[in-house]
């Protein structure tokens, strides 16, 4: 038997009925007679092809990955089906298509970036808010700042990313975020005012009191060490060289006196 091809042809968006794409029919078997194609293209928003991509029929065993080219091709039984498209990073995409053993159907699908909220607070150890703090994540070039009650809130990929928070007067402080199947996460960062107006210096200390209130460890590390000793320790070393000076003066003193003594006794023995 042959089917003629029809003229029409229909694309599906996410969760649309899909119109059958006429394609000629070569029935060779009672199998064939009630199996069916469906294919299409899986891309991002910019037309690029996703590899990694599940195309699955929801409710049974029957799922297929696309090509290099972002193209699949998927044989079903005659009926409706719920396709299911989903790739790591992605939000997921559903349709339901309508096939038949005289048609090919199709659902082209463009999968958008899955994303999350990374939200928190920027504070002093005071536990004074810090406005104008620059939240930034360096590797997607995304930049926020904080409002005068020192609350942030940036939009980034769902994944593993570095928080790093700048303020005038303050220590660069950087937070590892994972935001990996969560809608929002919390990172709340506590800033330590520079010494002596020292530039381009990171905080080294103690962060245990930022741990956020989700779930989720995130490690807030610092990248560089503190190039200055604290003060107190370049006093201990102050009172150090000071005290071997006096000792040293002390020892010679007590040396040119020994001398002294000594010339004055050979001088009386002599006598």
């Amino acid at each position: 038997m042959t089917v003629e091809q029809p003229t029409a042809i229909r694309t599906a968006t996410a969760g649309e009925t899909v119109i059958g794409i006429g394609q000629t029919a070569n029935v060779n078997s009672a199998d064939d007679e009630n199996t069916g194609r469906l294919s299409g293209r899986v891309t991002d928003e910019e037309g690029n092809p996703i590899m990694d991509t599940t195309v699955a029929v929801n409710g049974t065993d029957r799922k297929t990955t696309p090509a290099s080219d972002g193209y699949y091709n998927l044989k079903l039984p005659e009926g409706t089906h719920e396709i299911v498209v989903s790739a790591d990073g992605f939000h997921r995409e559903t349709a339901t298509v309508n096939v038949t053993s005289t048609q090919w159907a199709t659902f082209d699908v463009t999968l958008s970036v899955a994303t999350a909220k990374a939200l928190g607070t920027v504070r002093d150890e005071t536990n004074d808010p810090i406005e104008n703090a620059t939240i930034a994540i360096r590797s997607i070039g995304a930049e926020t700042v904080t409002g005068p009650d020192g609350a942030y809130e940036i939009v980034v990929p769902r994944g593993r990313h570095t928080l790093e928070v700048n303020a005038t007067g303050y220590y660069i402080r950087r937070a590892v975020i994972e935001t990996e199947n969560r809608g929002s996460i919390e990172q709340n960062v506590t800033l330590v005012p520079k010494r002596n107006g020292s530039p381009n210096e990171t905080a080294n200390r103690s962060t245990a009191n930022e741990t956020p209130v989700t779930s989720v460890t995130n490690n807030v590390t610092d990248d560089d060490s503190d190039s200055r000793a604290p003060a107190s320790e370049r006093s201990s070393v102050r009172f150090r060289v000071i005290d071997l000076l006096l000792f040293a003066v002390l020892f010679l003193g007590a040396l040119a006196s020994a001398t002294l003594v000594g010339l004055y006794r050979n001088r009386s023995d002599r006598l």
